[in-house]
């Protein structure tokens, strides 16, 4: 599994367990106001990039990832 398939299991993952409890993901909706009454509960999952870590000695790196997930109840 390269970079962006992990990236993209990653939110799938996310989307789904959200999913699960009533968030609806739909279009992007960057601002409350702007989220029709009809879709609330409605959610979003930014990827905002990663940060690959430098080690010293027996120590594997590792990269973090970050995510925003975004709901609007």
């Amino acid at each position: 599994m390269n970079g962006i398939e992990t990236i993209r299991a990653i939110t799938e993952n996310l989307s789904k367990a959200l999913c699960a409890t009533g968030i609806t993901f739909s279009e992007g909706f960057a601002d409350a106001k702007n989220v029709p009454a009809s879709r609330i509960p409605c959610g979003g999952i930014t990827y905002n990039g990663e940060a690959f870590e430098e080690t010293i000695g027996a120590r594997p790196s590792y990269a973090e990832a970050e995510f925003l997930v975004r709901v609007f109840l």
